[in-house]
């Protein structure tokens, strides 16, 4: 049986996901999504990266989420 962290992971190899779908698809809360994808940032540093999300009406960036 697969970890959270390397359900997460292979879902990242598959393609872009947010936080939010990441909640949905593992059943875990938003916070402990976030919690996991730092781990995986540092431990995968050349090939993650997080893009943080930009509003589509003004383009604000959230870089604090």
């Amino acid at each position: 049986m697969a970890t959270v962290r390397k359900n997460i992971i292979a879902l990242l190899y598959e393609g872009k996901w947010t936080a939010r779908d990441i909640t949905k698809m593992q059943h875990i809360t938003e916070k402990e999504v976030y919690d996991y994808l730092r781990y995986i940032q540092r431990s995968l540093k050349s090939k993650f990266r997080m893009v943080p999300a930009e509003c589509l009406g003004c383009g604000f960036r959230f870089t604090k989420r």
